[in-house]
């Protein structure tokens, strides 16, 4: 009798497995792929179907913060650890003029890496502003009014191309 039941539980564990096999075929159907299709999944569309930020020659601060926080995030995704002043020449790089940039140094007067780094562009008459670093998600920018001094940060840390 035991070993009748040891049997009747075994096929049943087989029986019920066996509907669990991920080789299982979805129904045929009688449509016919269209032209081009491989049967291969296509990718869904991602919600971020924007084009990328561009540099608008004419345009105000606020029109071109974007494009100015969008070069800080690609210097930092490739190297999260990138230096102020390598963020600076990369602006330069991408159409903002080497005497309206300024920055913070990126590293402390004893060499750690500092928390954040500031850097700053003087265009149109306004300062866009962006901040990132180790301590801080992502890439954050503004644009502010001109100091009264001139210029967008203040400080003896604030650097120059």
């Amino acid at each position: 009798m035991r070993l009748l039941s040891t049997t009747a539980v075994f096929l049943g564990l087989t029986l019920l497995l066996s509907g669990c096999q991920s080789g299982a075929q979805p129904p045929a159907s009688s449509e016919t792929p269209s032209a081009g299709h491989t049967g291969e999944p296509r990718p869904f569309p991602t919600a971020n179907t924007a084009p990328p930020p561009v540099f608008l020659a004419g345009g105000t601060a606020t029109q071109n913060l974007p494009y100015f926080e969008s070069i800080v995030a690609q210097a930092i995704a490739v190297d999260p650890a990138v230096s102020s002043y390598d963020v600076a020449v990369l602006e330069l790089q991408n159409g903002f003029d080497r005497e309206a940039i300024q920055f913070t140094f990126s590293r402390t007067a004893v060499g750690l890496a500092s928390d954040s780094s500031t850097i700053a562009v003087l265009y149109a008459g306004e300062c866009i502003i962006a901040q990132y670093g180790p301590v801080i998600t992502g890439v954050h920018g503004i644009v502010l009014p001109v100091l009264a001094q001139g210029g967008c940060l203040i400080g003896s840390q604030v650097q120059r191309l």
